[in-house]
């Protein structure tokens, strides 16, 4: 399990994550940024070079992650007995995921030492994730049945939640909207 390939993410301010990633450019780090946070993300089997990055084992993947586009993480607290459960359902259904419009990729993230499972999509763009999220349920996409979601003695011990990005580099008009 040593060998599995692992997710590193770490967070900054956007200018000296930028720099890091300038500077290790061969290592195909991602930059995302919200108005709120920044993150830099690495795939791989290796170590991370972040001093204290949170680590995810990836256990199932689709598509590439992009230099560019819209990424959503959902986070999933879930309680160490019922960890094999959720994933379970959420590996049974993650295909079908895939056949939505303006999907490139996603990750459905183990985490090391903390308790938040991590489902990570990215799209093309905000719009292709806005038109999917109207149109059903982080349940209904893996096919879970409420009834079946109701035999699970508290999965989550605390809310689940998701956070946004826009992934790559700041545009000049971000940065200076905030100064106005």
């Amino acid at each position: 399990m040593n060998n599995m390939k692992k997710m590193y993410i770490t967070s900054g301010t956007y200018d000296y994550l930028w720099r890091l990633q300038q500077k290790h450019r061969k290592r195909g780090f991602i930059i995302m940024h919200n108005k709120d946070h920044t993150l830099l993300l690495e795939e791989t089997e290796k170590r991370s070079i972040f001093r204290l990055p949170r680590t995810y084992e990836i256990i199932e993947e689709r598509g590439e992650l992009p230099k560019t586009g819209f990424a959503h993480f959902y986070y999933y607290p879930v309680s160490e007995e019922n960890r094999s459960l959720f994933e379970h359902y959420v590996l049974k259904g993650a295909h079908r995921l895939f056949n939505n419009k303006g999907l490139v990729a996603f990750r459905f993230l183990r985490p090391v030492k903390r308790d938040s499972y991590i489902f990570l999509t990215i799209w093309e763009d905000e719009a292709y994730f806005q038109l999917w999220k109207k149109g059903q349920s982080f349940a209904e996409a893996f096919n879970i049945h409420e009834s079946k979601l109701k035999k699970i003695p508290q999965p989550f011990p605390d809310p689940a939640y998701g956070i946004s990005y826009t992934i790559g580099e700041k545009e000049e008009k971000e940065e200076t909207e905030g100064n106005l």
